[in-house]
């Protein structure tokens, strides 16, 4: 086994230091040095943030009504406290219209959990619009990814108390069924990041239910990023026909992770019980939903 020089010691050290100096039980002098320094990069970076989604947000819900009739029930069940919005899919591009909308009209940033790939895939100027207004990359199956995550998630909740959302069914290409349509909302299953965010940080959840136009719904797999002229093309011809495509969101009431199961089952079960009150509680949502 080669032998670190004294320089590597000290870098692997300091990154140990940086991993885990958010966490409580590393607020240690050093640590808390290293955290006015975190907070320093945050306050920069919340600067970028706020003055991007002045800038974009405006212009982008301006494209969405040109499309879509937005509304939002149930907006008495919005926190104003740190909270992790999951949503369903309804369409391939539910993330940005949901970010977009909730800005509009509560004026809070929703930072949403992109998948590394899709985040890679885009040019360089789309990666900054995913960048600038706070959104989050996340790789599940990589440690030092997920170490970073959970990093970023803390600053937004711990320091300006801020919303985290998740499509925990995944990404929206994987629901596709081969006729084009995404998979029905009973058949789809969740992952279990939501449940161990909210139980890590102690932070209540907020199902989402989102439904739009049936005709829409049978045909959004075939119009993503890749084929998103036809996609236009698709929605102005339906507007020509029938108006502005009705899109719903709907708010569900928090779910607290000490209310999902007593306090002596094991961590795992624990998440895994809330995973699936998340499930039932979105699919309840979205089939309440009337146009």
């Amino acid at each position: 086994m080669l032998r670190l020089s004294k320089k590597q010691r000290v870098k692997k050290q300091k990154k140990k230091e940086y991993a885990g100096c958010w966490q409580p039980k590393g607020l240690i002098l050093g640590a808390k040095l290293k955290i006015n320094k975190m907070k320093i990069k945050y306050q920069l970076k919340k600067i970028v943030e706020n003055v991007t989604l002045a800038i974009f947000a405006p212009l982008f819900v301006k494209q969405i009504d040109k499309y879509f009739e937005v509304s939002m029930l149930g907006l008495e069940n919005f926190t104003t406290k740190p909270a992790i919005l999951v949503p369903n899919h309804s369409i391939c591009v539910d993330g940005p219209i949901f970010k977009a909308k909730i800005y509009e009209k509560t004026g809070r940033n929703v930072h949403v959990l992109v998948d590394e790939g899709v985040y890679n895939s885009r040019k360089l100027w789309q990666k900054m619009l995913l960048w600038a207004p706070g959104d989050i990359p996340v790789r599940g199956d990589r440690r030092s990814t997920m170490d970073i995550v959970y990093r970023r998630i803390g600053e937004y909740v711990n320091w300006s108390g801020e919303l985290i959302s998740i499509f925990s069914e995944g990404l929206s290409e994987k629901l596709v069924m081969p006729d084009g349509s995404l998979k029905p909302i009973e058949e789809r299953t969740h992952m279990g990041g939501a449940g161990r965010l909210a139980t890590f940080y102690n932070i209540p959840i907020i199902p989402v239910g989102i439904k739009t136009a049936e005709e829409l719904e049978k045909v959004s797999g075939r119009y993503g990023m890749k084929n998103k002229k036809e996609g236009i093309t698709f929605l102005e011809d339906y507007i020509a026909q029938n108006g502005k495509i009705p899109y719903i969101i709907s708010f569900g009431k928090e779910i607290f992770p000490e209310q999902t199961t007593n306090k002596d089952s094991n961590k795992k079960q624990r998440c895994n019980n809330l995973t699936k009150r998340i499930e039932r509680e979105v699919v309840k949502l979205v089939k309440e939903i009337r146009f």
